[in-house]
C-alpha cells in the first residue's frame, strides 16, 4: 500500500458505493420504531411491585400523599390571598387581632398538613422504589446467571436448568 493511496493499489479511495451504504444506514422511521419497542408499558412498570407484598401498600399510599401535598398548595393560595383583606380592618378593633389570629392557625394547619403528606410521599414512594429496585436486581442477576448456565436457587428451587 502506497502513502498517497489510503485505499490499496487498485484506485478505491475506501468509499462505500452510495447503495450498499443506504442499505446499511436506518431511517428515521426504523429509530423511532426501535425507540417506541424499547418502553415498557405501565404493567410492566409496576410488575415489580409485587416483590413484597407491602409495596403496592407503600406506592397507594405515598400517591395519596402526594395527591394530599398537590390539593394544599390551592388551599394556601386562597389563604394568601385572604390575607389581605383582613388588613384591612381597623388596628385598634379586637377584630384585626382575631382576623391575624385565625390566619396563623389556618397557615400552621395547612403546614402541618402539608408537613405530614410531603412526609408520607416521601418516606413511602422511597421505600417502594427500593423494593423495586431489589425486585429488579435480584431478577436481572438471575438471567444473567440463567444465561451463562449456572444454576439460580429460588423458592421453587433450581431453574437454571430449565
Amino acid at each position: 500500500m502506497d502513502a498517497k493511496d489510503p485505499g490499496g493499489s487498485n484506485g478505491d479511495t475506501g468509499r462505500r458505493s452510495k447503495s450498499s451504504a443506504d442499505a446499511n444506514t436506518p431511517t428515521a422511521s426504523d429509530n423511532k420504531q426501535q425507540q417506541q419497542q424499547q418502553l415498557a408499558s405501565l404493567s410492566e412498570l409496576f410488575s415489580l411491585s409485587t416483590a413484597k407484598p407491602r409495596t403496592r401498600p407503600f406506592l397507594a399510599i405515598g400517591l395519596i400523599g402526594a395527591f394530599i401535598s398537590g390539593c394544599v398548595y390551592p388551599a394556601v393560595a386562597f389563604y394568601f390571598a385572604a390575607v389581605f383583606e383582613k388588613f384591612v380592618v381597623p388596628t385598634g378593633a379586637d377584630a384585626f387581632m382575631d382576623g391575624i389570629r385565625e390566619m396563623a392557625y389556618a397557615f400552621m394547619i395547612l403546614g402541618v398538613i402539608l408537613f405530614a403528606a410531603m412526609s408520607a410521599q416521601n418516606t413511602m414512594l422511597d421505600a417502594a422504589a427500593a423494593d423495586m429496585a431489589q425486585c429488579f436486581q435480584r431478577n436481572y442477576l438471575a438471567l444473567l446467571l440463567r444465561e451463562a448456565g449456572y444454576c439460580v436457587f429460588r423458592f421453587d428451587g433450581c431453574r437454571g436448568d430449565r
